[in-house]
């Protein structure tokens, strides 16, 4: 059974290796859990096209 909280995150570019990362959050309730993935996918986004 998957924890609770547990998040996979995953970012690729043409050309370039795929960057992927999981989080535990932990129960920390749905609307919170959404709000940490997007910051990190926001944050894999500007790692992945920094020049």
């Amino acid at each position: 059974m998957k924890p609770v909280g547990l998040v996979h995150i995953a970012c690729a570019r043409k050309g370039e290796n795929i960057i992927h990362d999981f989080f535990q959050f932990g129960d920390i309730g749905r609307d919170e859990i959404r709000m940490k993935t997007a910051e990190e996918a926001l944050q894999m986004m500007l790692k992945a096209i920094e020049i």
